[in-house]
């Protein structure tokens, strides 16, 4: 599909596209995602709280992987469609009744207008081609029900991440391709929607294995399967990778990882620049009192 006018260029390393020649694909990469990216359950109270919706709601999983998420959706009574593009990913989700398999890409959902009660999306923004056209396509399924979107912005992490000192083109690839939470907004701004951007810490004990999991927990990026999982890590030269695992071996093996992050031994989370995206239909929800952080 074209890119409308104004529209971003794509980034780079994109993973939600149909491109053959992509430099990252989960077909490839994916093979051991079900075993390492576990739905944790405070991503998904916070997606249930915002979502704002019953038991039997139909809500759509944009970039939905091997249907963790929307599988844990499922578990508490709602409908979901899940839309995935990698065949590999798709294979490896469970079988739930009340989730639907589509392929298909963000920039051209196969779902029907007006069809949604509500839709997320986990972690999969960056990997869109257009994320203004996904926005686009998301308020076409569900123009009437709240969107809930967790995206990463590397530049309102609360500190320089400790894994740069290890991992330097990790972090550079976090910075050029994640959009910013302000290009979301804006890209919600021209579909007609309001969005709100909400800080969502990263507890110490994650049980889904992004790539700020192992803040607290260093030994975790020593796991490839860990690694596979994670695209910034796979988009690395084989080179610096290695170099960066055999310095942090060495760090935590001697014990001066710890003492160079004491501080974090204290700490339970940590703002690393994840955030909620939260968009509600239509401005005169603000009149009747709309909450992005529901009791």
């Amino acid at each position: 599909m074209d890119r409308a006018a104004g529209d971003p260029e794509p980034r780079t390393c994109a993973i939600m596209t149909r491109d053959a020649g992509n430099s990252l694909n989960y077909d490839l990469i994916g093979l051991s995602y079900s075993a390492r990216r576990c739905a944790d359950p405070r991503i998904v109270d916070a997606l249930i709280s915002n979502l704002r919706l019953g038991k039997g709601s139909l809500v759509a999983d944009i970039g939905a992987g091997t249907g963790n998420y929307a599988c844990a959706l499922a578990d508490l009574g709602m409908r979901v469609s899940a839309v995935e593009p990698s065949s590999i990913m798709r294979r490896q989700s469970r079988d739930h009744e009340l989730v639907t398999w589509y392929e298909g890409v963000a920039e051209e959902l196969p779902l029907a207008g007006e069809s949604h009660a509500g839709v997320i999306c986990v972690l999969a923004y960056h990997h869109f081609k257009s994320g203004r056209q996904a926005v686009r396509e998301m308020n076409r399924v569900c123009p009437r029900g709240m969107i809930v979107i967790l995206a990463c912005d590397p530049s309102l992490a609360e500190q320089t991440w400790w894994l740069n000192e290890y991992f330097p083109d990790v972090w550079q690839q976090a910075r050029s391709t994640c959009p910013t939470a302000k290009t979301i907004l804006d890209d919600f701004a021209a579909a007609g929607r309001p969005a709100v951007s909400i800080p969502f810490l990263i507890p110490f004990d994650l049980q889904d294995c992004f790539a700020a999991a192992g803040w607290r927990r260093p030994a975790m990026y020593l796991d490839p399967q860990v690694r596979s999982c994670i695209s910034s890590f796979a988009c690395q030269e084989p080179e610096l990778l290695a170099m960066g695992l055999d310095l942090l071996r060495a760090d935590l093996e001697s014990g001066r990882w710890y003492q160079k992050n004491s501080r974090l031994a204290a700490l339970n989370e940590i703002d690393w620049g994840y955030r909620l995206i939260v968009s509600h239909p239509s401005a005169s929800d603000h009149s009747r009192g709309w909450n992005p952080n529901p009791p």
